[in-house]
């Protein structure tokens, strides 16, 4: 952008009873100009003739060069023999200047814009449907969502909880978009990130970090009416190994390592650029995901399951980057949705990115690469939550201002 000129006339006020005809500004060791220039600060000069006022309060008609005091103020004298605080007299150099309204005036600015520009990271706009990726030239995909709370990379089986009938099936891979087999381990992965690989983008992955994942693709409903002992059948235990990383891994065990699935991503796909993502949405957890986290969530809860499993990434792929807390909204932000031991802790966020950083200083090394919150603005379009999929004029024109609520009051 190339540099814009601003002209833009104003009054300016008298200041010590004497009249500015015309001003530049300057700072300390500014120098005035022009046949009426302004006075700059303390050690400044003024023009040839006009009238100027010093920081130190002192006034003067005229002056050059050689009318700076002996302490490098700007004064100069309104009268025969004015003195200033300083106990210096300026030399007589003729009849004041009346006092009045200065009246109009020239100020113009420049407005610089290639000037203290810096390049914004490649990842601020993105979307999390991988098809959109390559149409519309974005540079990152996003593969998340409740469901994926409770995804099995294994199998690829999941569980969409209350968003749908808290039940166990094949929703995410149905044979059609992640070929050869809905079976084959991390096949729905592989299908998104190679989505996003073609169209140049790098993709967001979700870890899973509760204590289960779906074990199997049966629908029917409610997995919690499957028994008493449903987590033992219906699901499998979700952790991390910590060494000897299987690939593929072994899928006939009661455990699903998600360090393994960081392992295989970055050996099946190793031309792809991803982040991970801590979950989604834990501070919802025990509404979204009653049927393997029924409980709330507790910020000392969650802080250790965050270092444990960024940790656990960052030691299966050194170098990978990972993001969280993956908070919903402001409650989350805030409270993490009121947890009980808010009270004792303070904001969250606050709290949390504390704990991350002395888990950091434990470990000699950066376990979190960026901070991820979840926004979702209440603006309208015609009437129409923004939120929603409307294309209209109102409703684009409203999404478009939306941003400006994370700094505009």
């Amino acid at each position: 952008m190339m540099p814009t000129m601003r002209s833009h006339r104003a009054l300016l006020p008298c200041a010590a009873g004497i009249v500015l005809l015309s001003l530049r500004c300057g700072g300390d060791g500014s120098t005035g100009g022009g046949d009426a220039g302004g006075g700059g600060g303390r050690g400044g000069t003024g023009g040839s003739s006009g009238a100027s006022s010093g920081d130190d309060g002192s006034i003067g008609t005229t002056r050059s060069p050689d009318q700076v005091g002996p302490d490098g103020s700007t004064t100069m004298t309104a009268s025969d023999a004015d003195t200033n605080d300083d106990g210096w007299t300026a030399p007589d150099v003729g009849t004041p200047v009346e006092a009045g309204s200065p009246g109009p005036v020239d100020i113009t600015f420049a407005v610089v814009a290639t000037q203290g520009a810096h390049p914004i990271s490649p990842y601020v706009y993105g979307v999390n449907d991988g098809s959109q990726a390559g149409p519309h030239h974005l540079p990152i995909v996003r593969n998340g969502g409740n469901r994926l709370t409770a995804y099995n990379w294994e199998n690829n089986a999941s569980n969409a909880g209350s968003d749908y009938e808290f039940e166990n099936d094949d929703y995410l891979c149905d044979g059609v978009t992640c070929t050869p087999s809905n079976d084959a381990p991390g096949a729905y992965l592989k299908f998104i990130i190679d989505q996003a690989s073609a169209a140049g983008a790098a993709t967001v992955l979700t870890v899973p970090i509760v204590d289960y994942v779906s074990a199997d693709k049966s629908p029917g409903g409610d997995v919690r009416n499957s028994g008493s002992n449903y987590l033992t059948t219906r699901f499998k235990q979700n952790k991390v190994k910590g060494s000897s990383l299987q690939n593929p891994p072994n899928a006939t065990d009661a455990y699903v390592y998600q360090d393994e699935m960081v392992n295989w991503v970055a050996q099946t796909e190793p031309h792809a650029t991803v982040l991970y993502q801590l979950d989604n949405e834990p501070d919802l957890w025990s509404s979204t995901h009653a049927e393997v986290h029924p409980n709330a969530v507790t910020y000392a809860e969650l802080a250790q399951r965050n270092i444990e499993y960024a940790t656990a990434i960052k030691n299966a792929v050194p170098g990978s980057h990972v993001v969280g807390p993956v908070n919903y909204g402001w409650a989350g932000y805030v409270s993490l949705q009121s947890a009980t031991d808010s009270k004792a802790d303070g904001d969250f966020i606050e709290w949390w990115l504390d704990q991350m950083k002395a888990a950091e200083t434990t470990a000699g090394k950066r376990l979190l690469d960026g901070l991820d919150l979840h926004w979702y603005p209440e603006a309208t379009g015609g009437g129409a939550r923004i939120t929603d999929d409307g294309t209209s004029a109102a409703e684009v024109e409203a999404r478009e201002q939306a941003p400006r609520s994370l700094w505009d009051s």
